[in-house]
């Protein structure tokens, strides 16, 4: 069951719409106004450059309230907004500007695309919108790559890189002795579940010989060791 219609002022429509716009394009200015007339009111909506107008009438023309029938008579339909049904304006009109400089730019390039382009002939002005068009997809399509050869590259210097820690770990096994090996072997065994422990200690500048040292030093000097020092030494 729809719910009762809350009727607005034009102004309020207008501030509906403005919130929308700034969400769906944050960095383009937009004028919205407001005007009341007798039997009815409107918003407009006007921009330079930036989105087509048909991306921004994607958005306003949820806000309009009338349209005319085939014997040009209005009709209204309430919007629905945040769950809520409004009739405010009845209509939102807009108009979008192009820069000088990007009006150049893009009749330059429709000039690539279609061949003797008059300003007088007919179709003219849809040729434009057709080549603006074309013009944001090939830049779209540039950046696109750009990112790609970006991610690309960055993806091979990630490869690229020596882990040298990891390198020096490799040369130091190969350096030890086979005694050197058992010892390192037997403190991993001790120090399971305590890696980073162990690592702190290499990290202070102790050998394996000093540390195994130690261990074996504190292993014997414990009083149960009497008891079964081999089940104290695997405990963990």
């Amino acid at each position: 069951m729809q719910k009762d219609t809350i009727y607005e002022d034009a102004t309020e429509t207008a501030k509906k719409i403005k919130k929308e716009l700034k969400k769906a394009f944050p960095k383009m200015k937009f004028s919205v106004t407001s005007s009341k007339y007798a039997g009815g009111s409107s918003v407009y909506v006007k921009w330079i450059d930036g989105p087509m107008d048909e991306e921004v009438k994607d958005i306003t023309n949820k806000f309009k309230c009338a349209s005319v029938d085939i014997t040009d008579m209005k009709v209204y339909t309430p919007y629905e907004y945040e769950g809520e049904f409004y009739n405010g304006a009845d209509f939102v009109h807009t108009s979008r500007k192009l820069s000088a400089e990007y009006k150049a730019k893009i009749v330059a390039h429709a000039k690539t695309i279609y061949e003797g382009l008059n300003e007088y002939e007919y179709g003219y002005n849809q040729k434009l919108i057709n080549a603006e068009k074309d013009l944001l997809q090939s830049e779209s399509n540039s950046i696109e790559n750009d990112l790609e050869e970006k991610e690309s590259c960055s993806k091979f210097r990630q490869a690229s890189v020596i882990n040298f820690g990891e390198r020096k770990e490799k040369r130091d096994l190969l350096r030890m002795t086979p005694e050197q090996k058992l010892k390192l072997m037997t403190l991993e065994i001790v120090f399971k579940g305590k890696d980073d422990l162990l690592k702190a200690l290499f990290d202070e500048g102790q050998t394996i010989d000093e540390l195994f040292s130690s261990l074996a030093k504190s292993m014997f000097e414990i009083k149960d060791v009497n008891q079964g020092y081999i089940k104290h030494f695997v405990r963990n």
